[in-house]
C-alpha cells in the first residue's frame, strides 16, 4: 500500500519525516498516499534520490527510500532496504522492514530470517509480533505462531487482526473450536473479508453449510461480483448436492477465476460422479492441459478408463498420479486390483486357447428299411 498525508501538509511533512524527523506511524501503519498526490511522491523520491548522492553512505535515507517505494507499491523498495542493512547491520527497524518487503513478494523463509533479526536486534513492538506470527503461520510452525500473536495481543489487546490471526493458527492445528472463538472475537473487534472467509472454511469443515452460506454471504453482499467469493459459493452448491447449480457456477466463473484448472477440476468430478465420463474426462482432459500434475484430473482419467475397459490407459493414468505423488493410497489400492484384474483376465484367455477342442462326435442317420 502507498503512502497518504494530509493535502497541502504532505510535501512539507513527508520530507522533513523522510530526511530525518520521527516517524509518527510504525511501518505499516502509514496511510496511504492518493494518487493525486503522485507528484508529491515523485519530488519526495528526488529529494531522497539527493541526498543519497550527496552521501551514499548514510544507511538512514535508503531506509528512508525503501519505506516510501514499499508503501507506494513502487519497485526498488527491496534493493534499497537490502542496501541499508549492507551500511548498518545492527538497526533493527531496517530488518523490520525488510521483512515486510520479502513477505509481499512471498519469499517467506527469508522474510522470517529478517524478522528474527530484529527481535534480537531489541525491536519488541507489537507490529514485528504480529509479523513474526504471519511468517510462521505461513511455514507451517503454529506452536512458534501462537506464542508471537500472545505476545503481540499482550501489548496490543484490541488489534482485530491479532485475533484473527489467533484464530487460523487453531484452524491449522484442527481445532476448529478455539479457531472460531477467536474469529469471532477479531468480528466483535471489527468486522472484515477475511474473518468471514475463515467463518466460513470454519462451517463448510463441520459441513454446517446454512452458517456457512450465511457468512460468505455477508461478504458478497459487499462484493457481489468478487471471483473467489464466487467459487467459494460454487463449492458449497457441490457440497450441499445442488450439482447442476454448482457446474452452472463454475462455467460462470471461466473468464474470471485463477487458476482455470480448479474450475475445470470441479466440473470433472461432478460429471463424474454423475457417470457422465465423457464429460468428466473432457474437463480432467482441460485440467491437465493447465496442469499436467493434477492429482485428481490423473484419478479421474484413471477410473472412467478403468469403467470403460481401457485398462492399459487407465494403468498409465494411475502410474503418472504415483509419479507426481507416490503416497495416494486410493490409488495404489485402486491401480494394484486392477493390476489383478488384467492378470485374471489375461490367464483366463489364455485358458481359453490352450483349452482343447472338443469333438462333437453327430450320431450317424439310420436309415429304416422300406
Amino acid at each position: 500500500m502507498a503512502s497518504s498525508f494530509i493535502k497541502g501538509y504532505i510535501v512539507v511533512s513527508l520530507i522533513a519525516a523522510l530526511l530525518g524527523c520521527d516517524y509518527k506511524y510504525s511501518n505499516h501503519e502509514i496511510p496511504a498516499l492518493p494518487a493525486a498526490n503522485t507528484l508529491n511522491y515523485i519530488k519526495s523520491i528526488r529529494v531522497l534520490d539527493e541526498a543519497i548522492r550527496r552521501d551514499p553512505q548514510d544507511a538512514a535515507n535508503y531506509h528512508k527510500r525503501a519505506l516510501l517505494l514499499y508503501k507506494s507499491n513502487s519497485p526498488g523498495s527491496l534493493q534499497s532496504i537490502l542496501k541499508a542493512i549492507e551500511l548498518d547491520q545492527n538497526h533493527a527497524q531496517y530488518y523490520f522492514l525488510a521483512a515486510q518487503i520479502l513477505l509481499a513478494q512471498q519469499q517467506i523463509q527469508n522474510a522470517l530470517d529478517h524478522a528474527l533479526r530484529a527481535e534480537i536486534l531489541g525491536y519488541r513492538f507489537p507490529d514485528l509480533y504480529r509479523l513474526l506470527a504471519e511468517l510462521n503461520y505461513h511455514s507451517g510452525y503454529y506452536g512458534k505462531g501462537l506464542l508471537y500473536v500472545n505476545r503481540a495481543l499482550a501489548l496490543n489487546p484490541s488489534e482485530s487482526h491479532n485475533y484473527y490471526l489467533k484464530g487460523l493458527m487453531f484452524i491449522a492445528i484442527g481445532d476448529t473450536l478455539e479457531g472460531e472463538k477467536y474469529i469471532r472475537q477479531s468480528l466483535d473487534q471489527q468486522e472484515s473479508r477475511r474473518a468471514f472467509n475463515a467463518m466460513v472454511d470454519i462451517y463448510s469443515y463441520r459441513k454446517q453449510f446454512d452458517s456457512a452460506f450465511y457468512f460468505l454471504n455477508r461478504n458478497l453482499s459487499q462484493d457481489p461480483q468478487d471471483p473467489a467469493l464466487l467459487y467459494k459459493r460454487a463449492i458449497l452448491l457441490k457440497e450441499t448436492g445442488n450439482l447442476d447449480s454448482a457446474v452452472a457456477s463454475f462455467k460462470a466463473l471461466v473468464n474470471s477465476y485463477d487458476p482455470k484448472y480448479q474450475l475445470y477440476n470441479q466440473i470433472s468430478f461432478i460429471k463424474y460422479t454423475n457417470n457422465q465420463w465423457d464429460s468428466a474426462d473432457y474437463y480432467a482432459i482441460k485440467t491437465l492441459s493447465v496442469n499436467n500434475e493434477d492429482k485428481e484430473a490423473l484419478l479421474i482419467l484413471a477410473r472412467t478408463q478403468n469403467r470403460r475397459g481401457n485398462y492399459s490407459q487407465s494403468i498409465v493414468n494411475y502410474t503418472t498420479l504415483l509419479e507426481v505423488d507416490s503416497t495416494v493410497l486410493m490409488a495404489q489400492e485402486e491401480l494394484e486390483k486392477l493390476k489383478r484384474k488384467v492378470a485374471y483376465l489375461r490367464d483366463l484367455q489364455k485358458q481359453m486357447l490352450e483349452r482343447p477342442k472338443i469333438e462333437i462326435l453327430v450320431p450317424k442317420k439310420v436309415v429304416k428299411e422300406k
